[in-house]
């Protein structure tokens, strides 16, 4: 992976803004809060702390954090859930559980949604263990990356209707500890209340000021940079080994998998399988693709057939890369219909000299009286 573009990331997980309220102390506290739901019959009750920050997209550089409660029908699916903000009010959650597959869809108030997906390295319903992935939204084009603590899971409700106690010791632990005094951990961070100190979240590991994916070499402890090592690449919140050729990373699982990954390429590119990437099918004196052929100069397919783009540079029956049919009047200019310079284009007219049409004058469809002519836009006396 391209290490300044680690680094960047890396600097982003310090410098992030927090939906809600910030600061993993206030996220121990805000656990505490939720009171556990019952399930009804079989289903299973889980209560997690998620963090999930916009890496792309309108809302970049955004973080929630706060409290995931699911509970996961005996079907795996999860209709009663929600997502409870650090300071914030309650959200509805919904998703599906296959295994160690989650998906989710948080919805806020707005209308707008957050959708997730993941991997945990357990069965999603034993509520313990690592589990991370990936989200979209709640803006078109929002993308980023998720990660629950699993120090912080709690398993609710078993799924007879009683209280599960295994794993509780760690988030009941956050407010067993009146001796911890109000620590602010910051956004990277989170609070141990075994040792009411402020740690990385696993896997993460600590790199001066900031918290770095597993795995990975702080190269530069004072400004938190890191960078994962030779012969390894990130995925989710850890630097795996990069797959050999003939396979590719499985962002989902980080796991490699035979084959390159692609279905298709685009049109006048061909998958070569050695390299998993997609080459053109044109080069060296023909470069350029159209209708399944190649050629020396650029061409465009118009209904089913190729032209050279020069020669739709000035029809105006089919203009330019777009095959464009002109308005009537309006010509085809380098490859695009406009007026030319000093003319004005007028609705069913076509192009018009606004300084001197005695029709046009001034404004379309000014029209100059009987004696009058058109002079630099103003009806005058001829």
């Amino acid at each position: 992976m391209d290490g300044t573009r680690f680094d960047n990331l890396a600097r982003r997980f310090s410098r992030r803004k927090a939906v809600g309220a910030a600061g993993a102390a206030g996220l121990a506290t805000a656990m505490a809060k939720v009171l556990p739901s019952h399930a009804q019959g079989g289903d299973v009750t889980c209560q997690m702390s998620i963090q999930a920050l916009t890496s792309a997209g309108p809302s970049f550089d955004i973080l929630y954090s706060g409290v995931l409660e699911i509970t996961i029908a005996e079907d795996g699916g999860i209709d009663s859930g929600s997502f409870t903000p650090v300071g914030g009010v309650s959200v509805p959650v919904v998703g599906e559980v296959d295994g160690r597959a989650l998906d989710l869809r948080v919805m806020f108030p707005t209308g707008q949604h957050l959708v997730l997906s993941g991997t945990g390295e357990n069965d999603i319903e034993t509520c313990s263990g690592a589990l991370s992935g990936v989200f979209g939204g709640p803006e078109l084009g929002d993308t980023g990356s998720w990660l629950i603590d699993p120090s912080q899971s709690q398993l609710i409700d078993n799924g007879s209707g009683g209280f599960a106690t295994a794993t509780a010791t760690s988030v009941a632990g956050a407010t067993a500890t009146p001796a911890c005094p109000e620590i602010d951990c910051g956004s990277t961070h989170v609070l141990d209340p075994t040792t009411c100190q402020c740690g990385c979240p696993a896997p993460t590991e600590a790199c001066g000021p900031v918290c770095c994916p597993a795995g990975s070499v702080c190269t530069d402890e004072v400004n938190g940079n890191c960078t994962c090592p030779d012969g390894t690449e990130l995925c989710g919140d850890s630097c795996v080994e990069s797959c050999p050729m003939g396979s590719y990373l499985d962002y989902e699982t980080c796991h490699c998998t035979e084959g390159c990954g692609l279905t298709s390429c685009p049109e006048g590119q061909v998958l070569d399988s050695d390299q998993c990437i997609c080459a053109d099918i044109c080069f060296g004196g023909t470069p350029y693709y159209c209708g399944g052929n190649c050629y020396a100069e650029q061409h465009y397919q118009c209904s089913g057939v190729c032209y050279s783009a020069v020669s739709l540079n000035s029809n105006a029956q089919m203009c330019g890369p777009s095959c464009q049919a002109c308005p009537q009047g309006v010509p085809c200019i380098a490859g695009s219909c406009q007026c030319p310079f000093g003319y004005s284009y007028c609705q069913g007219l076509g192009c018009v000299d606004l300084a001197s049409d005695d029709n046009n004058c001034g404004s379309c469809g000014n029209v100059c009286g009987a004696g009058m002519g058109c002079a630099a836009g103003e009806c005058k006396l001829a």
